[in-house]
């Protein structure tokens, strides 16, 4: 087992309108906590070319941080979700084998300086570094004093709310923030599963926005969405079997499409793997085994993964989605079992190996 400390910043717990200056958020955004944790070996067994890939995929990760400590967004600059969710990554490569203590010591050092403004303006990313959080044992509550769960129920409202009654501004932030929130044993607000249950598409299928219109359903909405009910101990709700109905009309030749149209990419895949990861015995093992069969085809050779859709170069935010994936946990699992904090998760997870 290896000790990692994990750094978060620690902005003044007040609502996101005191930070819209960056300057006054500078220099609000200024203690800081180090937690020494230590990741458990409570996970589950992986194949063996499944252990390989993982490790692959994780040092090539390593070696795209930058001299800051950061990993890059969509756009190539520094990314304080794509940060977290490689902490998350780097977590799993912990689990096969993988000398992580160093990224992550700099990848948490950039958050200090970094992460704190995102958190509170936008619960997808508190979601996310609640991910990191709870993935290295430390408490999302109590980050000297900050708490990223009141960055999530906290989060600031349009003026003129898309979904009524939603965490953040659609329906993607909000199934993110109910697993977040879920994984880290809130209590969930009925009003939260209403907002999903009444955006469900005849289809079954969940929409980005909300909205039910076959064009705009997508694969990643749908797999969130279906995460966040089962997180919420809701398994058996009948959303839940007609959402992982319509999972089969985003399935290309090799993998998952994000919307109707659209090529298969890694992204969709991973995310679609986790969700059939989460749903347990109900899945058939054929259908997990082909997707993750599926995910493995935009493997590359340097361990990376690539996204796909006409795109097969090495890509930082497919290679952070699919490691988790690989590695063979839904996203509230992966959160749960890492963490000495979570004790009783740790046993659960200890069972089912």
């Amino acid at each position: 087992m290896a000790v990692h400390a994990l750094f978060f910043v620690a902005p003044h717990p007040v609502r996101s309108r005191f930070f819209r200056n960056s300057t006054v958020a500078r220099a609000v955004i200024t203690t800081v906590l180090v937690m020494s944790c230590v990741i458990t070996a409570a996970a589950p067994a992986l194949a063996a070319d499944n252990e390989t890939v993982v490790r692959d995929a994780v040092l090539w990760l390593i070696e795209q941080q930058g001299e800051d400590g950061s990993f890059p967004g969509y756009t190539g600059e520094p990314d304080p979700g794509t940060t977290a969710d490689a902490i998350v990554a780097l977590a799993a490569g912990d689990l096969a084998g993988v000398n992580v203590s160093e990224a992550f010591e700099a990848a948490s050092a950039w958050l200090v300086a970094n992460g704190g403004e995102a958190a509170v303006a936008d619960p997808s990313q508190a979601a996310r570094m609640t991910f990191a959080a709870l993935a290295v044992g430390a408490d999302p509550r109590d980050i000297n004093g900050f708490s990223l769960i009141d960055a999530i129920l906290q989060a600031p409202e349009a003026e003129t709310p898309v979904l009524p009654g939603a965490i953040g501004d659609n329906l993607y932030s909000h199934a993110l923030s109910v697993i977040a929130l879920a994984a880290a044993g809130e209590p969930i607000d009925p009003a939260w599963i209403e907002v999903m249950r009444t955006t469900q598409a005849e289809t079954g299928a969940w929409a980005y926005d909300g909205s039910t219109a076959p064009e705009i359903l997508d694969s990643n909405t749908t797999a969130l969405v279906l995460q966040a009910f089962i997180a919420a101990g809701l398994a058996d709700d009948p959303a839940v079997a007609k959402g992982f109905a319509s999972l089969e009309g985003f399935h290309g030749d090799d993998g998952y499409i994000s919307m109707l149209g659209m090529e298969a990419d890694a992204n969709s895949t991973a995310v679609v793997l986790q969700a059939l990861l989460a749903g347990g015995d109900a899945i058939d093992p054929a259908v997990v085994d082909d997707t993750m069969a599926d995910l493995m085809t935009m493997n590359n050779p340097s361990g990376a993964f690539h996204y796909g859709n006409g795109d097969e170069s090495d890509n930082v935010f497919a290679t952070t989605q699919a490691i988790p994936a690989v590695a063979g946990f839904a996203m509230h699992e992966l959160a749960g079992c890492l963490g000495e904090a979570e004790a009783a998760a740790v046993s659960e997870c200890e069972a089912a190996a």
